[in-house]
C-alpha cells in the first residue's frame, strides 16, 4: 500500500494509463435532481467555485485505485472522479464552441481518450454495463441513444448540468474552472493486493460517508476475509456475487435495497423478524469460529444475490402473478417479502404451486389485518419461516 497526495492532473499522466470503475462497485449515483434530498453535482460545482473565488486548493479527498499495470481499478472516490471527467469534458465542449481547439484537444487526450494513429485508449470508464452509453456520449459526444438505466440517465443529466452552467461563460472564466479542477488535490491510497483493498475500504466506510446498509455489509465481509487469512480467491467469490446485486439494483424502478436487504436477512437467518440493526448481523458473523466465518459470508453472499433476483424476477413475471403484489400492498405488505423470496426460491419453475402459496399467504396478511390481535405475529412468522 502506498499513499501520495497529487493534483488531478496527475492522475492521467500518461497515454496508456487509465482507470475503471470495477463491476463489483455501485454504479453512477450523483444526483441533479431538486426534487431529491441531495444534489451533489449542484454540490460539487458550487465548492468549486466557492474555492476559485477564495483562490485556495480545491481538496476532492481520498481515492483509493488497484493498480494492475497500465489500469487503475477505482475501488473508492469512483462518484467523484467520474463527476469530474464528466465537468472537464463539458469545459472542452465548450472551448471547441469558442473556438480554442488547441486547448480543448490536450484536455481532451489527457482525460478523455488518446488517439494516435492506430493506437487508442480511452481513459476513464464506468462500470461495463454503462460503458457503452459513456463513449457515445461523453467521449464521442454523441446523442444517439437514450439511457437505460438510472446511472446512465444520472450520467447525462450531470453533463447537461455542466453545459447548462458554462454555456454563457467567457473563456477567462472557463479556464479558471479548467485551471481549478486540474490542480484539485486527491489523496491517493494505491494498493497492489486485494485483500489489502478488502481492509481498507471499510475503514474508509466508517468515516461518516452515507452508505446504505448493503454497502456497509460488503466492506464488512471484505474486512472479515482479511481478518480472517482468507484468500484472494474468496475476496474475488465476494466481488462476483455483489456486482451482480449492483446491476439489478441499477435496473429501472427497482425497490429500496435496503428494504431487500432487510426481507433476506428476515427469510435467510436466525434473527428472522427479530433483526432490527446491521450491527447484529455482524455480530452473528463475529460469533461464529474463524474457520466457519468465511464459508458463511460466502454463502450469505450468495443467497443475498440469489434473493436480489428473485425479487427482480417476482417484479417482471407475467400479470397474472405480479398482481398478487398490488393486492398484498393493501395489507402489511412487508411482512410478505420474506416469504416470496423463500417461494421462489423453491417455486420459480411451478408457476402453479407459486400461486397458490401467495394466495395463502394472502389469507394469512388479510385475517391478522382484519382481527388485529396482539399476538405476537413475529414470533409466529419467524417459525413459519423456519418450516419453509
Amino acid at each position: 500500500m502506498r499513499f501520495e497526495e497529487k493534483r488531478f492532473k496527475k492522475l492521467f499522466e500518461g497515454s496508456s494509463s487509465y482507470y475503471k470503475v470495477p463491476e463489483y462497485q455501485r454504479a453512477y449515483e450523483w444526483d441533479t435532481a431538486e426534487r431529491r434530498k441531495r444534489n451533489q453535482v449542484k454540490e460539487f460545482w458550487e465548492d468549486l467555485n466557492e474555492f476559485i473565488e477564495s483562490n485556495s486548493d480545491f481538496p476532492m479527498g481520498n481515492i483509493i485505485i488497484f493498480k494492475k499495470g497500465d489500469e487503475h481499478e477505482v475501488v473508492d472516490g469512483q462518484q467523484r472522479l467520474t463527476t469530474s471527467v464528466i465537468l472537464i469534458k463539458s469545459i472542452i465542449d465548450r472551448l471547441e464552441k469558442l473556438e480554442y481547439e488547441r486547448i480543448a484537444k490536450e484536455l481532451k487526450e489527457k482525460y478523455v481518450i488518446f488517439q494516435e494513429k492506430d493506437y487508442k485508449r480511452i481513459k476513464f470508464r464506468p462500470q461495463e454495463y454503462d460503458s457503452n452509453f459513456w463513449d457515445d456520449f461523453i467521449v464521442y459526444g454523441k446523442n444517439n441513444r437514450d439511457p437505460e438505466t438510472p446511472s446512465q440517465k444520472r450520467i447525462r443529466d450531470a453533463k447537461e448540468f455542466f453545459d447548462k452552467n458554462l454555456q454563457n461563460l467567457p473563456f477567462e472564466e472557463i479556464d479558471k474552472i479548467r485551471e481549478k479542477i486540474e490542480n484539485s488535490l486527491l489523496g491517493i491510497i494505491e494498493l497492489t493486493d486485494k485483500k489489502e483493498a478488502s481492509s481498507i475500504f471499510e475503514l474508509q466506510n466508517d468515516r461518516g460517508k452515507a452508505l446504505t446498509n448493503l454497502d456497509k455489509i460488503k466492506a464488512f465481509f471484505m474486512h472479515q476475509i482479511f481478518v480472517c487469512n482468507g484468500s484472494e480467491e474468496d475476496i474475488k467469490y465476494i466481488y462476483r456475487e455483489f456486482q451482480d446485486i449492483y446491476k439489478i439494483i441499477n435496473s429501472p424502478n427497482f425497490p429500496d435495497e435496503d428494504d431487500i436487504f432487510l426481507y433476506h436477512i428476515q427469510a435467510h437467518t436466525e434473527l428472522g423478524y427479530n433483526y432490527r440493526e446491521i450491527s447484529q448481523l455482524k455480530n452473528l458473523v463475529k460469533n461464529k469460529e474463524i474457520g466457519q466465518r468465511i464459508n458463511f459470508i460466502k454463502e450469505f453472499s450468495k443467497e443475498l444475490n440469489q434473493s436480489f433476483k428473485a425479487i427482480q424476477s417476482f417484479l417482471n413475471d407475467n400479470q397474472e402473478i405480479s398482481c398478487y403484489l398490488k393486492d398484498l400492498e393493501r395489507f402489511r405488505f412487508a411482512f410478505a417479502y420474506p416469504f416470496i423470496i423463500k417461494a421462489y426460491k423453491f417455486f420459480k419453475e411451478d408457476k402453479d404451486k407459486l400461486k397458490k402459496f401467495l394466495e395463502y399467504l394472502e389469507k394469512v396478511i388479510f385475517v391478522h389485518n382484519i382481527t388485529f390481535t396482539r399476538a405476537d405475529i413475529n414470533s409466529r412468522l419467524n417459525e413459519f419461516l423456519k418450516k419453509i
